[in-house]
């Protein structure tokens, strides 16, 4: 049996590039490359001019989203942010190194013990239910950042997706790197895998779900700090821990997945907020 470092980095296995990276991902690098002229729309300094004249549908977005907006988002901060998000995206392209599914079914051997019981048939409806959580979980959390009173909510909104696209974009790197088969590809599934299941078989390490959800999570609260209600903190923290909980449960990630991934987004909402406030 292969120890827990080789058989979580899988070495063996030829390299070749997978596309896809999930509809989460794509929404969230499709946020990054957003983001990157709406910061500059709506910040301060020589850019200005000329990001206004390139980007006008961003500049008219912003206009109405905060016409009395005190605190301006675009600064250097929000600018470099964006950029690293956007630069990390691209580089886990560059990189690919995903490899493909070598084995049907893979042999739950390779799986470190303490990990081996969450190998088994998938279970997608608990892995959809995962992603409308977390889905409205970031929406309702952007909602409430952005209303807050103090004239700061569009910044504080920018920072939590700035939060989870730079999480997200770490993510991409490791999960071409490190090309860990997921639980469901060790029964009888790997024998009928297309489409998308089939593009990322191998890319269990780390979770993506947990790493947005834990980025939203942990910036939500750093940014609202002692205005967040007792209810709004528990839904925060079970929401988060919830969107863990169904990947393992569905089976498409193994618990060091998800906790890797929760340590990435925490640890990326704490540095955007460094830089920011």
């Amino acid at each position: 049996m292969e120890g827990w470092l080789i058989s979580l980095i899988n070495p063996s296995c030829k390299l070749q590039f997978v596309k896809g990276s999930g509809p989460v991902g794509a929404f969230m690098v499709a946020g990054a490359l957003f983001l990157f002229p709406a910061s500059l729309v709506a910040g301060q300094g020589p850019s200005t001019a000329f990001s206004r004249s390139l980007y006008p549908a961003a500049d008219h977005a912003l206009r109405i989203l905060s016409p009395a907006n005190p605190e301006p988002v675009g600064g250097v901060g929000d600018i470099g942010i964006v950029s690293a998000a956007g630069g990390l995206a691209l580089l886990s392209i560059a990189i690919n190194e995903a490899p493909p599914l070598d084995c049907a079914p893979c042999d739950r051997n390779d799986v470190p013990g303490f990990e081996r019981w969450v190998t088994g048939t998938s279970r997608d409806g608990i892995s959809d239910a995962s992603t409308l959580l977390l889905g409205a979980f970031g929406g309702l959390s952007l909602l409430d950042l952005y209303l807050r009173d103090d004239g700061t909510g569009l910044s504080h909104a920018v920072a939590s997706l700035e939060s989870a696209s730079l999480a997200y974009a770490i993510t991409l790197n490791f999960k071409e790197i490190v090309g860990r088969r997921r639980p469901f590809t060790f029964s009888e599934d790997a024998f009928d895998l297309d489409g998308f299941r089939a593009s990322e078989a191998t890319k269990s390490f780390p979770s993506g779900h947990s790493t947005i959800a834990f980025a939203m999570g942990v910036s939500y609260l750093k940014s609202m700090g002692g205005q967040a209600s007792t209810l709004a903190k528990v839904v925060t923290v079970a929401s988060m821990v919830g969107v863990g909980v169904a990947r393992v449960a569905s089976r498409y990630h193994f618990p060091s997945d998800v906790l890797v991934g929760a340590a990435l987004g925490s640890a990326s909402a704490w540095l955007v907020h460094e830089i920011k406030f």
